[in-house]
């Protein structure tokens, strides 16, 4: 098993594998902006932030189950969350994605939680409790129609539902 103590960043290489990366790593873990299609080979435990954003992911199946801090995907092709963290203990971003439902969403996220931009055709798998704000901007004039006490009826949410970009 190969331990870092400190974190680990490995953005714009054109990684295509995180085949080598460390199992453990103390701090936060970055692979932004490389071409990767898979988590897989990742990490099984991160101290704090996990970035994989902007690359090519179409689901999450090799990320950590539990995070002390972010978990950051967006910008992806992401087509399913399932794979993913269950619990977030700061914010979770899924934002520019391709996802029609948030099936295999976190159960539970302490922070904020923005799947704007995306294709949503339903809000199912919504996390049953978010701590902060609960983004939710439309994506290119598709429309989902929910109300704020919908979607809180699905949802135990301590911050603001917000639904368009002007926040």
């Amino acid at each position: 098993m190969y331990s870092i103590q400190e974190s680990f960043y490995c953005q714009g290489n054109k990684l295509i594998s995180l085949k080598g990366c460390p199992d453990i790593i103390r701090w936060s873990f970055n692979c932004n902006n490389n071409m990767l299609e898979s988590l897989e080979f990742g990490l099984s435990i991160v101290g704090a932030k996990y970035e994989c954003e902007n690359n090519k992911l179409k689901n999450l199946k090799g990320a950590p189950d539990r995070l002390k801090s972010h978990f950051y995907c967006r910008r992806n092709n992401l087509i399913t969350l399932e794979g993913g963290p269950n619990i977030i203990n700061g914010n979770y971003n899924c934002a520019n994605n391709n996802l029609i439902n948030l099936i295999g969403a976190p159960k539970v996220v302490y922070g904020y939680f923005d799947c704007s931009y995306n294709h949503l055709k339903s809000l199912e798998g919504i996390p049953k409790f978010i701590g902060g704000d609960f983004y939710f901007v439309e994506k290119d004039n598709y429309v989902l129609h929910y109300s704020e006490k919908e979607i809180r009826s699905m949802c135990k949410i301590e911050g603001r539902v917000l639904f368009d970009d002007r926040f």
